[in-house]
C-alpha cells in the first residue's frame, strides 16, 4: 500500500520562489512583445540660435595695472537672414560695450567688445556679463538673447577715483555739491591738468593738493574734484565727468554720473545712496 506524501507548504514555496524569480524577466519580455511598440513622446527640438559666439566667456585672469582692460567676442551669423543688434544690458554701469557691426549678414563675422576702466573699480576678482538681443532684420518680433561674460583679477590700483561713481539728487532745486578723490599711490604721482563735463547743469572745480585744507591731506591724494549740480531738468539723467592728467598711462579718467532732478507731481520721494555699490 502506498502512503501518501504530505509536503510542507513553506518548503513547496522555498523550492519554487527561486525559479519563478528567474523566470520573471522572461514572462515579462513576452507580454510587452504581445502588447506591440507604444510611441515615443517627446518635445519637438528647439531651434539653435543664429548668431554663434566663438566664446561665450573670456577670462583674462590676473591683469598687469593699466588705464583700460577689454574683452573681444567674435560672432558669426550661421542663418540665413541678416541679423540686427537691438540692444546690450550690462551688468554694470562701468563696463563699456563697443559694436564693430549692428548688422550681421549670413556667414559674415563681426566682434562685440567690453572695456573697464581700472581707475574705476576696486582691486581683487570680477566677473561682469553683457546680454545681447538680437534678431532677424525683416522680422522685428523675433528676438534670440546670449549672454557673454568678462572676467579678470584687478592688481591693487595705484590710481583710483573715490567714488568711483557719482549719484547725486536735486529733488528741491537747490544746489548740491559732492566731492571727489583723485588718488595715486605710486612713487611718482601724476598730476590733474583739467576737469570738464558736458552736462551744462554740472559744474567741476579742480582743487590741486597744494590748495587742499590741511586737515583733508593724505598719502595719495593728489587733487579733489567739487561736483555741483543746479538747475537740473525733472527725472533721471546721465553724464560723465572727464579728468585729464600728466600721465599717458591715466590720459584721460571718467567718472559716470547719474543725477536725479526735480520730481514730478506724479513721482514719489525715494532715498538715493551717495554711492553706486558693484
Amino acid at each position: 500500500m502506498i502512503k501518501p506524501i504530505f509536503r510542507d507548504p513553506k518548503t513547496t514555496i522555498r523550492r519554487i520562489l527561486p525559479a519563478a524569480v528567474a523566470l520573471a524577466p522572461v514572462l515579462l519580455s513576452l507580454v510587452f512583445q504581445a502588447a506591440g511598440p507604444r510611441p515615443a513622446f517627446s518635445e519637438p527640438a528647439k531651434p539653435k540660435p543664429p548668431l554663434a559666439f566663438h566664446q561665450y566667456m573670456v577670462n583674462l585672469g590676473e591683469v598687469e595695472s593699466k588705464r583700460i582692460h577689454d574683452a573681444r567676442f567674435w560672432m558669426t551669423n550661421l542663418g540665413e537672414h541678416e541679423l540686427e543688434i537691438r540692444d546690450i544690458k550690462t551688468s554694470c554701469g562701468c563696463l563699456a560695450d563697443q559694436l564693430e557691426k549692428k548688422t550681421v549678414l549670413p556667414n559674415e563675422t563681426t566682434d562685440l567688445a567690453l572695456f573697464i576702466r581700472a581707475a574705476n573699480q576696486s582691486y581683487g576678482s570680477k566677473h561682469y556679463t553683457a546680454t545681447v538681443t538680437y534678431g532677424p532684420i525683416d522680422s522685428p518680433e523675433t528676438d534670440y538673447i546670449s549672454e557673454v561674460a568678462f572676467r579678470l583679477t584687478l592688481p591693487e590700483q595705484t590710481v583710483t577715483l573715490n567714488p568711483r561713481v557719482l549719484i547725486m539728487h536735486q529733488y528741491q532745486g537747490n544746489r548740491v555739491t559732492h566731492q571727489v578723490d583723485v588718488n595715486d599711490l605710486r612713487d611718482r604721482q601724476l598730476r590733474v591738468l583739467g576737469v570738464s563735463c558736458e552736462a551744462e547743469y554740472i559744474d567741476v572745480e579742480l582743487v590741486p593738493y597744494n590748495e587742499l585744507a590741511p586737515g583733508s591731506r593724505r598719502n595719495g591724494l593728489v587733487a579733489q574734484l567739487r561736483v555741483t549740480a543746479s538747475g537740473v531738468p525733472p527725472g533721471p539723467h546721465e553724464c560723465v565727468v572727464r579728468i585729464r592728467t600728466s600721465d599717458p598711462e591715466f590720459a584721460e579718467m571718467t567718472l559716470p554720473m547719474r543725477i536725479y532732478g526735480p520730481q514730478t507731481g506724479t513721482e514719489a520721494t525715494r532715498p538715493i545712496p551717495d554711492r553706486i555699490q558693484e
